[in-house]
């Protein structure tokens, strides 16, 4: 607020002068956001401090081994921006994996229940976000599907947010009977992981509709739509050691055999029983 009389010259300096301000101050708070976005990018690469005896390193490098597939398959399309017409990308990948098991107790640590190197098919997905939930059910039902056709016996749990692990947006769990342990244990898990995972990682899409312009004269780039993040989820096709506890536990007979599900014979020469080894003294 000026006050007092002015020439007409000087009065017109301290207009122009409160523009050049007011012009200034929302070019810095441009600025500031994007410093702001910038930072907080940065903040997201930075893994928390692990314990000293933990998820396994390689000695004299930086190099981890993985817990799962996963890691690896969802690092494949990092910084990279697609486009919407190759979405859903869905892929299965066997990997070995790699785990401490920290806290396991018990009869489960001996055993193929709880091992520290096991082999495993993990299924991945990217999409649009208004189709994560349906590729979510696609991948439980491909879990119960495969589980039916081996004959095993299963529940489906839908997990509870205290069960959830941090990137799991929702995660089913699925668990079968084990006669050795004398109670269902987990086989698998689908979870749909939204946008948490694709924004550390940088994942974007960009929608095939043209975004609405403010001005009809500028075309061109100008008139893309804006990106947006893919959704990931992930699920367990087989984990080996698992996967043979239940087979072999549940189709075990009183003299030892063990029938084989039928999907399976194909894989094993046509044989549709394994028979025990009697060993004499």
């Amino acid at each position: 607020m000026m006050k007092g009389k002015l020439e007409p010259s000087e009065r017109q300096k301290f207009i122009e002068k409160g523009k050049n301000l007011k012009e200034a101050l929302a070019s810095f708070e441009e600025d500031l956001v994007k410093l702001s976005d910038e930072l907080q990018q940065e903040a997201q690469s930075i893994p928390n401090m692990t314990h000293p005896d933990v998820v396994y390193s390689i000695e004299g490098s930086d190099q981890c081994l993985i817990g799962t597939a996963e890691i690896p398959v969802g690092g494949v399309h990092m910084d990279s921006i697609l486009a919407e017409t190759v979405l859903p990308l869905k892929y299965a990948a066997f990997s070995h994996c790699f785990r401490t098991e920290a806290g396991a107790a018990g009869l489960a640590t001996r055993g193929l229940y709880r091992v520290h190197q096991f082999s495993k098919v993990e299924m991945f997905v990217l999409c649009r976000p208004d189709e994560s939930d349906t590729y979510h059910e696609e991948l439980i039902t491909i879990e119960e599907d495969l589980f039916s056709s081996l004959g095993l016996h299963y529940k489906t749990l839908d997990m509870a947010s205290e069960d959830l692990g941090a990137p799991a947006y929702r995660k089913f769990d699925v668990e079968a009977w084990m006669p050795g342990l004398g109670r269902y244990g987990e086989i698998s898990s689908a979870s749909n992981c939204t946008d948490y995972q694709s924004r550390r990682l940088g994942i974007r899409y960009r929608p095939a509709e043209l975004a609405a312009s403010t001005n009809p004269k500028k075309g061109g780039k100008g008139n893309l739509a804006p990106t947006k993040f893919v959704h990931t989820l992930n699920a367990t096709a087989c984990a080996v050691p698992r996967m043979m506890i239940c087979l072999l536990e549940n189709n075990q007979q009183e003299d030892g055999s063990v029938i084989i599900p039928e999907p399976l014979r194909p894989f094993m020469g046509g044989m549709e029983v394994l028979l025990a080894k009697h060993h004499t003294g």
